[in-house]
C-alpha cells in the first residue's frame, strides 16, 4: 500500500476541490451573465429611491411636512445680506413669528438704529420708517406683493426667510396639481401649475430636506429663486439657518442667516404692535409698480 503523507493528502483535496468549485463558479458567471442579457442588462436601483418611487408626489410632500414639524412661535436673529446690480448691504435683523400668521420684521443698520419695522397680522400689514416717522399700512391678498424699501415680498416669502418652505406652505396640499415628479440619485424635483398660469419649482434632497424653490412665470422665466440650507433641529421642527432669495430680471438677492432661534411659546397679541409715536405720518398700501 501506498503511503500518503498529511500534505500530499492536503495537497490532494485541494486538488479535488479546485477540480469541483472551479467549474462551478464559472458556470454561475455564465449563468448571470446570461441572466443580465435576457433582463436587458438590468440596473441596479438603491432601495431608497425605490420607495420614494413607490410614495408618489403626495407621499413625499407627506413625509417631507412630518419631517419639517412645526412651530407655534419663533424669534430668528441674525444678519441680512441685501444684493443689487447697484451694490450691497448688511444689517441685523429680527423676525418673531406667532402661528398661525403673525409676523414682526425689524432691520437695524450700524450702531442698532432701526431701519425698519414691519408687522404682518393674517391679511393686515403695517411697515414703519423711523427716519421719515411714516407708517404705511393696509391689507395684501395672498397672491399680492409687498414692496418694503424697494424689496419685493410676497406673504409666502416672507414666511419662508423665517419658517423655511415646509412650514410657510402648503406643500401638502397642492400635491394634487403636482405635473412633475422626477426622482434621481440626489434630488427630487416636483413641479405643480398654479391657477394663474405660473409654475412652482420644488427640489428636495433624497432626505426630503427642502433645497430650493423656483416660481416661473407663464412665459417660462425664472423670476423667485429661494434656496434653503444649513437645517437645525428647534424643539419639534426642523428649520433652515441660511435662507437667499434671488429676484433674477430685478437684480436683486437678499440672504438670511440665522444667528439664533428661539421656538419659545407664549408670544403675546402685543408682541405683534407696533409702539408708534403720536405725530407720526399714515399713508396707504400701494401696490408696487409694475415691470416690464
Amino acid at each position: 500500500m501506498k503511503s500518503v503523507s498529511p500534505s500530499d493528502a492536503i495537497s490532494s483535496a485541494e486538488s479535488s476541490t479546485a477540480r469541483h468549485v472551479i467549474p462551478m463558479l464559472v458556470r454561475c458567471a455564465i449563468a448571470c451573465l446570461l441572466l443580465g442579457a435576457a433582463s436587458g442588462c438590468a440596473r441596479y436601483v438603491p432601495t431608497a429611491r425605490l420607495d420614494l418611487v413607490e410614495l408618489g408626489a403626495e407621499g413625499i410632500l407627506q413625509r417631507a411636512a412630518e419631517q419639517a414639524g412645526s412651530v407655534s412661535s419663533l424669534l430668528s436673529t441674525g444678519t441680512l445680506q441685501v444684493r443689487t446690480d447697484r451694490g450691497g448691504l448688511t444689517a441685523r435683523c429680527a423676525v418673531l413669528y406667532a402661528e398661525p400668521d403673525s409676523i414682526r420684521l425689524e432691520v437695524s443698520a450700524a450702531l442698532g438704529i432701526t431701519v425698519i419695522q414691519a408687522v404682518v397680522t393674517g391679511a393686515d400689514i403695517q411697515v414703519y420708517i423711523p427716519s421719515e416717522r411714516t407708517v404705511v399700512e393696509g391689507t395684501i391678498g395672498a397672491d399680492e406683493v409687498l414692496e418694503i424699501g424697494g424689496i419685493p415680498l410676497e406673504l409666502d416669502t416672507l414666511r419662508e426667510l423665517v419658517l423655511g418652505p415646509a412650514i410657510a406652505r402648503d406643500w401638502v396640499g397642492l400635491a394634487a396639481r403636482v405635473d412633475r415628479l422626477d426622482i434621481s440619485p440626489t434630488r427630487i424635483i416636483l413641479g405643480t401649475t398654479q391657477p394663474d398660469g405660473s409654475r412652482l419649482l420644488l427640489t428636495l434632497g433624497t432626505d426630503l430636506y427642502y433645497q430650493r424653490v423656483d416660481v416661473i412665470d407663464s412665459g417660462g422665466r425664472i423670476v423667485q429663486e429661494s434656496h434653503f440650507a444649513d437645517y437645525r433641529r428647534i424643539r419639534r421642527a426642523h428649520l433652515p439657518r441660511v435662507v437667499r432669495v434671488v429676484y433674477p430680471d430685478r437684480y436683486l438677492e437678499l440672504t438670511f442667516e440665522a444667528t439664533r432661534q428661539n421656538a419659545r411659546p407664549g408670544r403675546k397679541p402685543s408682541d405683534f404692535v407696533l409702539g408708534l409715536p403720536a405725530d407720526v405720518r399714515r399713508l396707504p398700501l400701494l401696490p408696487p409698480p409694475s415691470r416690464p
